[in-house]
């Protein structure tokens, strides 16, 4: 879990730096496209009265103000979507520095990553969408995935539980076993079944039964340690 943690630490690293990087060139699209011409039209409006071109150049102003108004909404949009998907980018990072999964697994989207390709840049959306689907696969420490035979292994000891083969405490160490990442002993049922017949027959005594059912787990045990 610890290396893919940090391999998603690498992706989000990596998306944040591009996602600054790419704020740049939109800010300085805002700047040369809308705010300078703006600044120049609104001064050449406000002195077009001392010139005898003053209607021709309130006209051209009055255009230009008009453009520079459209590309100032088109790229500080822009701006500020690129920033809302570096500041994800940086929430997600701080989660992940944190261990905290949670936060980190509520923060991982795919609409932001394709939101990331447009407004923060490709690179920063393509470590986004690869993060994607180790984040989902993180456990908190201490906590594995279940194989499908540890699942049926834990389902036919539940089983003997409620039959009455095995404790709860047996069946509750076992599953320990199995949540954290070790073996667990896989006992034939049917064994365990027959010793309990023989127990509940009265051929057993009650100490005759418990000894030989630790012997039966034990050399299960064994063997699965063995295999």
């Amino acid at each position: 879990m610890n290396e893919q943690l940090e391999s998603v630490k690498t992706y989000l690293l990596v998306a944040f730096i591009f996602s600054i990087l790419a704020l740049v060139p939109w800010a300085l699209a805002l700047i040369f496209w809308s705010v300078i011409p703006l600044v120049g039209a609104i001064v050449a409006s406000m002195t077009a009265t001392q010139s005898p071109l003053g209607g021709v150049v309130n006209i051209y102003s009055s255009g230009v103000i008009v453009f520079a108004v459209l590309w100032l909404l088109f790229w500080g949009s822009w701006l500020v979507f690129g920033f809302l998907c570096m500041l994800r980018i940086h929430k997600m990072r701080q989660a992940a520095d944190r261990g905290d999964l949670s936060r980190l697994k509520a923060l991982n989207s795919v609409g932001w990553a394709v939101a990331a390709i447009f407004f923060a840049g490709i690179i920063p959306g393509i470590m986004l969408l690869i993060a994607s689907g180790p984040i989902k696969m993180l456990r908190p420490a201490g906590l594995i995935a279940l194989s499908i035979e540890d699942m049926a292994t834990l389902t036919r000891l539940k089983s003997l539980v409620h039959g009455g083969v095995i404790s709860q405490a047996e069946f509750e160490t076992q599953k320990a076993r199995l949540l954290g990442g070790a073996p667990a002993m896989a006992p034939e049922g049917n064994e365990l079944q027959q010793l309990k017949a023989l127990y509940d027959a009265a051929i057993l005594s009650a100490e005759e039964y418990e000894v030989q059912k630790q012997k039966l787990l034990a050399g299960i045990a064994a063997a699965r340690a063995g295999a």
